[in-house]
């Protein structure tokens, strides 16, 4: 189920869906899609929407350690138009709430954590070895009652070379019948939100790092 209303909802309002959901199953079938390329051109291939991107958002560990702490609170989802409780966990089972305002009205639509995945390097290597990458991502699923089904995932990873990279990637297709009459719209407040996070993502790090 959706919760719609002229003003922002409230966090109790947000409890009450978290509530009223977790019993509910996820919408769609290819749980953990976002992490497997080939899943992800054959999901597009049979009509699903797929959307990446990808942003540097700093260098070396002290940005990793940002940028996955601004993921862990959700920095990159509160956009003023849109939002989740900070204290909303990103671990596999968590029930979500995401809020958020298309135009005039308001809306709470419910996901569950599909997965969540740390991958840190060994402590100890040779000299000559590689840096291996590290990572902190997770995704969560629409569940029933979504105004879209699919998968959203959001990973922070830092490559060999020291960049630090936030990535988001998604595959979707409209459930809700609002969803499917104002798909344009729809589609144009998701592309914003992929922009605007990245922004905040970016921003968070760089605050992080002139604090230090």
């Amino acid at each position: 189920m959706v919760l719609f209303a002229l003003w922002r909802p409230s966090k109790a309002d947000e409890q009450r869906l978290k509530y009223q959901c977790s019993s509910k199953d996820l919408n769609y079938t290819n749980l953990g899609g976002t992490k497997d390329p080939s899943l992800l051109q054959e999901l597009k291939q049979r009509g699903w929407v797929l959307d990446r991107t990808s942003v540097q958002v700093g260098k070396g560990p002290r940005a990793f350690r940002a940028a996955t702490d601004c993921l862990q609170r959700w920095g990159h989802f509160q956009l003023g138009w849109t939002g989740v409780d900070p204290a909303t966990s990103t671990q596999a089972g968590a029930q979500v709430v995401v809020t958020s305002k298309t135009l005039f009205l308001w809306s709470c639509n419910p996901l569950r954590i599909v997965y969540s995945e740390r991958r840190e390097p060994p402590r100890m290597r040779l000299p000559w070895q590689p840096r291996p990458p590290r990572s902190f991502s997770f995704a969560h699923g629409c569940l029933q009652g979504h105004m879209l089904t699919g998968e959203e995932a959001f990973r922070v990873e830092m490559r060999p070379d020291g960049s630090v990279w936030y990535d988001i990637t998604t595959f979707s297709k409209p459930s809700h019948p609002l969803a499917i009459g104002f798909y344009p719209l729809l589609r144009h407040f998701q592309k914003k939100f992929a922009s605007e996070s990245a922004r905040a993502v970016t921003w968070a790090v760089a605050t992080a790092e002139k604090g230090t």
